[in-house]
């Protein structure tokens, strides 16, 4: 709380230039400096396999009902990961992951990733797929209710099309 985080995937050359990761940091001081004095970054493949990830994967960061959470693609395993903590716990500690299977959307996930959320605590994720069947969609918008924690999925565009980059936007009042 009142600390600014920030999300990339990344190698590590001193230990293997061939392993890429989902990181994570933060800053260390609250306040008006708070964007002065920077953590140890922190990668989520110490804690969970399916952060290690290819080159071309990317990652985004919300913070959301008192917690901060990360979502990855992970074009090895064609999976979108969704990892949370209270935002009051060290940041390398008190994770907890959950996993989009692509197998059961028909969709590889792919590099592109947007994120939202509403007065509520709901997180939104406008993504890039690669479907697997012909009918399958190139974009979709993942949802996450707040209360139950379980993530839903709506196709957005046809595999034929050349969507990229999808944004979401959330408008409270208009509850859209």
């Amino acid at each position: 709380i009142g600390r600014l985080w920030v999300t990339y995937v990344s190698r590590n050359p001193s230990v293997d230039p061939t392993d890429a990761q989902v990181y994570i940091n933060r800053t260390t001081s609250p306040g008006v400096t708070h964007d002065l004095n920077w953590g140890t970054p922190f990668s989520l493949g110490d804690l969970f396999p399916t952060a290690h990830v290819s080159t071309d994967d990317i990652s985004s960061i919300i913070a959301f009902d008192n917690k901060i959470g990360i979502l990855w693609s992970n074009q090895i395993d064609g999976n979108f990961y969704f990892a949370y903590h209270d935002d009051t716990q060290a940041y390398n500690v008190g994770w907890t992951l959950q996993v989009i299977d692509g197998a059961l959307y028909s969709f590889i996930a792919n590099d592109h990733i947007n994120l939202a959320k509403d007065s509520a605590g709901d997180v939104f994720a406008a993504i890039k797929t690669s479907p697997t069947l012909e009918s399958g969609s190139q974009t979709g918008l993942l949802s996450r209710d707040v209360t139950t924690g379980i993530f839903s999925y709506r196709p957005l565009s046809a595999s034929n099309s050349d969507d990229t980059r999808p944004i979401v936007v959330v408008n409270d009042t208009q509850n859209k």
